[in-house]
Formats: C-alpha cells, sequence, structure tokens
C-alpha cells in the first residue's frame, strides 16, 4: 500500500467494514498517523449498517466493539459529533455498557 489512494481505500474499506476485521487491522496498523486531513467520511450510514449487521447476527458484540476502536480518535476519518459519541459508546463498553440487541435499536432510533 503506497500513497493517499491506498490509504483512502483502506480508510474506506474500514468505515464500510468490507473486510474482515482482522484484515482490516493489518491494513489500518500500516498507515501513518502524520496526515491527518480528512480523506474520508464516516457517515450515519456506515454506523446504522455495522448496528445492522449485528442485529442480524452477521457480527457480534465483539466484532462491533473491535470496528469501533479502530474508528474511534482516527483523525483522518471525518465524522459528525454524534457519530463520534456513537462510536466512542461502541468502543468503550466497559465505560457506556456493553452492547446489546436493545441497545443497538436504540441507537438505531438516534440514527433516524
Amino acid at each position: 500500500m503506497t500513497g493517499n489512494m491506498g490509504k483512502e481505500s483502506v480508510l474506506v474499506a474500514l468505515v464500510n467494514l468490507d473486510k474482515p476485521l482482522h484484515d482490516l487491522e493489518e491494513d489500518v496498523s500500516q498507515l501513518k498517523w502524520d496526515d491527518e486531513r480528512s480523506t474520508v467520511a464516516l457517515s450515519q450510514d456506515n454506523v446504522r449498517s455495522v448496528l445492522d449487521r449485528y442485529l442480524l447476527g452477521s457480527l457480534t458484540s465483539e466484532e462491533v466493539e473491535q470496528w469501533a476502536n479502530l474508528l474511534e480518535g482516527r483523525e483522518d476519518i471525518a465524522a459528525e459529533r454524534s457519530v463520534r459519541d456513537m462510536i466512542h459508546q461502541l468502543a468503550n463498553p466497559l465505560l457506556e455498557g456493553e452492547l446489546s440487541h436493545a441497545v443497538a435499536r436504540s441507537l438505531l432510533a438516534k440514527l433516524q
């Protein structure tokens, strides 16, 4: 992976959760932190998609947490404050409470 195009494709795959988490984790670990320009946006639709996949059983709460942890604090991914707050909640179950189907439905309602 080289240059901004490689970085952008990794970040797009991350926000969309388009690849297995292990692969994303490896790809993200290769990115430099010194380039803070927002090249990709994390939208409410991205969060909605991941929560829907969790409710359908194709993602576990641990996988949602891992995804959110890969996103949290990345200054090269733009997001609205409400989306960042949701990512923080999903990334920190010990602080914010475990993800459950009820919590996921509540978060989805906030995204409507």
